[in-house]
């Protein structure tokens, strides 16, 4: 599980994680982010919030520009 919090619960910023696995989304989910998810294996699914094949999708830079916002 590697959760990637880019904003701290103590800021202004809404709190996210990119995941690339089940368990990672699970424990994303469970500290209340907002949950990315770029699989890392071909056919795997994420109950990500968002989900994209790669970490270059234009739309996953808006999704984090307009959640940091968000709070």
């Amino acid at each position: 599980m590697r959760t990637h919090g880019l904003a701290s619960r103590d800021s202004d910023l809404t709190p996210i994680a990119l995941e690339d696995s089940p368990p990672g989304v699970a424990a994303a989910r469970v500290a209340g982010l907002y949950v990315l998810g770029v699989p890392s294996v071909a056919g795997v699914e994420l109950e990500a919030d968002q989900i994209s094949d790669s970490l270059g999708d234009p739309l996953m830079t808006v999704t984090i520009i307009q959640q940091l916002g968000e709070r």
